[in-house]
């Protein structure tokens, strides 16, 4: 478990960088301080987290960090914040449907009454709805990165 975990940090943290590894060191030890006191599904989230990071980020979060440097330097960080608020709303919206059906299931509340059955339709509805504007976030970010391109080339 304790091996698992060094690596779980330091490919969240990120690899390539040598400051990587401790970003996902300090992250992954406050989560899992935190999320131990909320739910017993923690270890499913944290697995839920690797497998985004090495989806979209493959380089860890030191790598997000590093890709948005020429932007930062550029001045040009102001132009990508519409298009991220837009992506933040709605993963956000999406991260709690998950949420919420992971809990759900977790805790076997198939069945329940109203309560539970109102519960599994707004989790659900927040997940495709999330789902589907995310999707258009990420086309809004990549069309405002395409945008920026030329004048990150002089930057980089």
């Amino acid at each position: 478990m304790a091996s698992g975990n060094v690596v779980l940090m330091a490919f969240i943290g990120g690899i390539g960088q040598f400051w990587g590894p401790m970003i996902g060191a300090v992250l992954v030890t406050w989560l899992q301080s935190a999320l131990s006191n909320f739910t017993q599904a923690w270890l499913l989230y944290f697995g839920l987290l690797f497998l985004l990071i090495i989806l979209f980020s493959p380089g860890g979060i030191s790598n997000l960090i590093t890709i948005h440097l020429p932007a930062w330097r550029a001045g040009v960080v102001k132009r990508l914040m519409p298009s991220y608020g837009f992506a933040f709303l709605s993963g956000g919206i999406a991260f709690i449907g998950v949420v919420g059906v992971i809990e759900l299931l977790y805790r076997g509340a198939l069945f329940g009454g109203v309560h539970v059955g109102l519960t599994w339709i707004a989790s659900t509805l927040m997940v495709f709805i999330g789902g589907f504007f995310l999707r258009r976030a990420a086309r809004a970010v990549r069309k405002v990165w395409e945008d920026l391109s030329p004048e990150l080339a002089r930057w980089s």
